[in-house]
């Protein structure tokens, strides 16, 4: 039988193949056991937070209910009794104040990885007296508001260790019901008109939202929207833009303030709405 060596050891006897063997194994050992273990890199790397700013695997739902006071400017018209008017903050806080008329909404948002849903229902009750002599008008808005989107999460960038950054496209639909009435009083003629309307009407909008995420308590964020497609059931053209700071005291639980804004060009047969409302909220988050 032939048996074919290796040629580093061919030549040595037994005894010193085996001290040579054992000699390399206790080498390969002792570097085996003082070669350091690279560590992992961190270097660029944010831990996705688990509330809204950033990444979640499974559906996490948020309904945040929030007041708004906003001022009027713009015009109304039935039939022949038109106005324009000029409702600064206010003058409608006074006239929450006086006449209880108010404005509150209610936000839903459900939120899985990068998928988005989100719905509103606003309900908006505006009064006042708007003067241009010689005549007044007195005007009552009663406007709901029930909005749908769906969005996407386009981006979601750390800024620091503890800090994110996103970025939401949105598309969806604002259906606006208006119960309006209007009165008017002539001085000089000592004449006077009351007229009374409601219309409905669907906006498809599109829009995005900005989220900065500081720390583990701060929360800002910016979203607006643009739409409308003219006719007698939608706008010409309507847009809102919402700026909000707020605070999250736990993982359930954030109070934010801002400032909004909400426009309608809405003009049907004998029926205007061109107006602009805009003014501060207080929201109440809740998280789960």
């Amino acid at each position: 039988m032939f048996v074919a060596l290796a040629p580093s050891m061919a030549c040595q006897p037994a005894a010193a193949q085996s001290a040579d063997a054992a000699t390399s194994v206790d080498q390969g050992t002792a570097a085996a056991a003082t070669t350091p273990t690279p560590a992992a890199s961190t270097e660029g790397t944010v831990a996705p937070h688990p509330d809204f700013a950033g990444e979640t695997e499974r559906w996490r739902f948020r309904i945040t209910p929030y007041l708004w006071v906003p001022g009027v400017e713009g015009t109304l018209g039935i039939g022949d009794v038109q106005t324009d008017i000029d409702q600064s903050v206010g003058d409608v806080f006074q006239t929450v104040l006086d006449d209880l008329k108010f404005a509150a909404m209610v936000d839903f948002e459900a939120r899985k990885d990068k998928f988005i849903v989100m719905a509103n229902v606003d309900y908006l009750n505006l009064g006042g007296s708007y003067s241009q002599a010689p005549i007044t008008v007195n005007y009552d808005i009663d406007l709901l508001i029930v909005g749908m989107n769906l969005g996407w999460r386009f981006a979601d960038l750390p800024v620091n260790a503890d800090s994110r950054f996103s970025v939401d496209g949105l598309v969806g639909f604002r259906y606006s019901y208006l119960d309006m009435s209007l009165s008017a009083f002539d001085s000089s003629a000592g004449a006077s008109a009351a007229v009374e309307s409601n219309q409905w009407w669907i906006d498809p909008v599109i829009g995005a939202r900005l989220q900065l995420r500081l720390g583990d308590r701060w929360r800002f964020a910016v979203r607006g929207d643009v739409g409308g497609v003219g006719g007698s059931h939608s706008s010409d053209l309507t847009w809102q833009t919402v700026l909000m700071a707020g605070y999250q005291f736990n993982d359930v639980f954030l109070l934010g303030v801002g400032w909004r804004w909400l426009s309608y060009d809405y003009d049907a047969t004998d029926f205007v709405f061109d107006v602009t409302m805009s003014g501060p909220f207080i929201a109440f988050s809740f998280e789960f």
